[in-house]
C-alpha cells in the first residue's frame, strides 16, 4: 500500500494518511516523534533502555506545541520525511512503518 494523501492537522496535532485502498489513518505527533526512525533518536532510546529506571532517567522529548510538525517531504516512492518545528528532520518514515502505527 502507498498513501494517496498526507496531511498535517495542527489543531488536532495529528498526521493523517489516506492509503490507496481507501483506508485512513491518523497518528498523533507525540507517537511519531517518540518512534522517530533516525539514527540519533534510535541511539537515545537504546541508551535510555540500558539505564536503570528511576524518576530521573526517563527519556523525554521537547514539549509539543501546536506548530511542532511543520511540513512533510516525500522521499522517493517509499517514505516521508517529517520536518519538526525544533529543526529535527533526519527521520525518514517508510510507508511500512507508518502503516504499522
Amino acid at each position: 500500500m502507498r498513501p494517496t494523501k498526507l496531511q498535517i492537522d495542527k489543531k488536532a496535532q495529528t498526521f493523517n494518511i489516506v492509503w490507496d485502498n481507501g483506508e485512513e489513518k491518523s497518528i498523533d505527533w507525540k507517537s511519531l516523534r517518540e518512534r522517530c526512525p533516525c539514527a540519533t533518536c534510535r541511539e537515545e532510546r537504546d541508551k535510555a533502555a540500558d539505564q536503570p529506571m528511576n524518576s530521573l532517567d526517563i527519556f523525554t522529548l521537547k514539549p509539543m506545541t501546536s506548530d511542532d510538525l511543520d511540513r512533510i517531504e516525500i522521499v522517493g516512492n517509499y517514505a516521508a520525511r517529517l520536518i519538526w518545528g525544533d529543526g529535527h528532520k533526519s527521520g525518514i518514515y517508510g510507508w511500512t512503518l507508518l502503516r504499522d502505527f
